[in-house]
């Protein structure tokens, strides 16, 4: 059995980790490192966002407004919390970080609030729209978009963050505890004499069945975990299956966000549904193979995803690593 790595802030105490490191914008397939000049000074920092854009510093930022729950929590673990002044209200974790104040959503801030604040840097997401991004600067704030999506877009994101701070070497060794966690699952999961994909859905939902499609970091953990995302073969990046599309792609394992509710309410409720006449025919459903996932690592491709990739591949692979605490088997069998 393969026992879940402690997150990294315990691992390695000994390491005061700071930002982030390695590049490459989601639509480059060069995947070339984001451009980064110092040339007035050993302080003055340029770098090209997600989107293409130059981002300019004079020197590192020590004031940051986070629109991502995801740099948030980098942030916190990289022991670099205190630089911020402003957060989203989705960035609930860790706990200190309910003591930053909230600016709005990841999508929607409060544009009065930004000002006040006046902070050195905006890191948004790509759900930002290019003309609130635009409205932003046109008020003297500086904005960079990162997209935080996929492993690649993570990384390059990241070293981005470690140039717009200063202290880009500090991310290499977060870099390599996560992926020291990637490497460990896709060796052991080569090693199996079937190395045929389990098929798997993940539900964020169960009255709307909303799924992860192809290219989320949860579809890409999937495939890490010797599974094939079922809804990578829909249309958009976050689908929504119907019953009789989950009926007709019979998926081995079923995976359920405790997104979708109290995981002892949501364990009773999917017992229930098994037994409806679709529910009843899919082969999750009859090989008793469904099981709750952390809603709150499912959906942030924070620091905290390789326990989200360790739910994973215990479920596909239970007889192969050790269940974390945050995975339940749902029993279909047992009214415990």
């Amino acid at each position: 059995m393969i026992r879940l790595v402690q997150p990294f802030a315990h691992c390695i105490a000994f390491a005061i980790v700071a930002a982030f490191a390695i590049s490459c914008s989601k639509q480059d397939e060069s995947k070339e490192p984001p451009k980064v000049t110092e040339s007035v000074s050993a302080q003055t920092i340029e770098i090209q966002d997600a989107r293409d854009r130059i981002v300019f510093l004079d020197r590192p930022a020590i004031e940051v407004v986070s629109l991502l729950p995801s740099i948030t929590e980098y942030m916190f673990e990289l022991d670099q919390g205190h630089l911020l002044v402003g957060r989203t209200n989705w960035c609930k974790h860790p706990p200190e970080a309910q003591e930053v104040e909230v600016v709005g959503t990841l999508d929607n801030p409060v544009v009065e609030t930004l000002v006040q604040l006046n902070p050195d840097l905006i890191i948004a997401s790509s759900f930002l729209r290019q003309e609130q991004v635009a409205h932003l600067e046109s008020l003297g704030l500086t904005v960079a978009v990162f997209d935080h999506q996929s492993w690649d877009s993570v990384i390059s994101d990241l070293d981005r963050l470690g140039q717009l701070l200063g202290n880009s070497d500090d991310i290499k060794t977060l870099v390599s505890w996560m992926e020291r966690h990637r490497k460990y699952v896709n060796n052991e999961i080569a090693e199996l004499r079937s190395p045929k994909p389990i098929t798997t859905a993940v539900l964020y939902a169960l009255e709307n069945l909303y799924s992860a499609g192809e290219g989320t970091f949860i579809d890409e953990m999937i495939q890490l975990a010797g599974g094939k995302n079922l809804g990578a073969d829909l249309s958009s990046p976050w689908p929504m299956f119907s019953l009789e599309e989950l009926l007709k792609k019979q998926p081995e394992v079923l995976l359920v966000s405790t997104e979708a509710g109290e995981p002892s309410a949501l364990a009773e409720k999917i017992r229930t549904m098994s037994q409806g006449d679709v529910w009843s025919q899919i082969k999750a459903i009859k090989n008793n193979r469904i099981y709750l996932l952390d809603g709150d690592t499912l959906a942030v491709p924070g620091p905290r995803q390789n326990i989200a990739l360790m739910q994973i591949a215990a479920a596909l692979h239970p007889t192969l690593f050790e269940a974390p605490e945050q995975l339940v088997h749902v029993n279909l069998h047992s009214n415990q």
